[in-house]
């Protein structure tokens, strides 16, 4: 298990890890740990309506189809726990008890007993990783591995996290310095001419600053451009 955790922390040390590798890396984790099937997701925070989400996985293709045919995702109790909080949590038949022909389905592909646990960003972000295979845990087991596990589930929310924040961040609009500043006056609340007098300029010039924003975030207002303008990091 070093062996995995240091091949995780030097593809995190590096400038931009690639997705695949992270998860190549985390798939030899999960295996170290008895687990041959692993799952991440990660929902970021932005756009706000429909956020964009990465899907990493090995499962096997008939699952796959099954699950994105079959609209599962839609009533999957592990998703469902997931998006309530982030305690790690094992499962297997008794869980699937509102969803006995997804668990068969999981079951009769070898991955009917696993391990989940997610991280919960603010706001609307959200990391999972899942862990499964084809017999029980013992009690004894997930205590022995306890702390792994749940390393393995942080360091995928920070891997995945990184990658996807700065993907948003290069897609971003440049702001002017001034215009990022106006947004930051803004966000705490100040109106136009609040920040005219802070800056010493006139509100007409803060006014066009502030369509400036707007018009380069594609927001339809100053309220949505400052969101816009927090959730890619153009405040930091």
């Amino acid at each position: 298990m070093m062996h995995c955790q240091n091949r995780l922390m030097e593809a995190m040390s590096s400038d931009l890890p690639s997705e695949s590798h992270i998860f190549s890396c985390l798939q030899q984790a999960a295996e170290t740990l008895g687990f041959p099937h692993v799952s991440c997701i990660y929902q970021a925070s932005l756009p706000v309506g429909d956020p964009e989400w990465s899907w990493l996985n090995n499962y096997p293709d008939a699952w796959r189809q099954h699950y994105a045919t079959g609209g599962h995702a839609l009533h999957d109790p592990r998703l469902l726990r997931a998006r309530q909080s982030s305690t790690p949590f094992s499962w297997d038949e008794r869980f699937f008890a509102d969803e006995p022909e997804l668990w068969n389905t999981l079951d009769r592909l070898g991955m009917g007993h696993g391990w989940t646990q997610s991280v919960l960003d603010e706001p609307g972000g959200i990391s999972m990783i899942t862990l499964s295979r084809a017999t029980p845990l013992s009690q004894q087991e997930l205590q022995a591995h306890q702390q792994h596990l749940r390393w393995l589930g942080l360091l995928a929310h920070q891997a995945f996290s990184r990658i996807l924040h700065e993907r948003t961040r290069q897609q971003a609009p440049a702001l002017t310095q001034r215009e990022t500043e106006v947004l930051k006056w803004t966000a705490d609340g100040k109106s136009a001419q609040d920040v005219a007098q802070i800056l010493g300029l006139s509100k007409n010039t803060i006014d066009f600053h502030i369509r400036n924003a707007i018009l380069k975030l594609a927001a339809p207002n100053k309220t949505a451009a400052v969101v816009r303008a927090i959730l890619t990091g153009l405040f930091q």
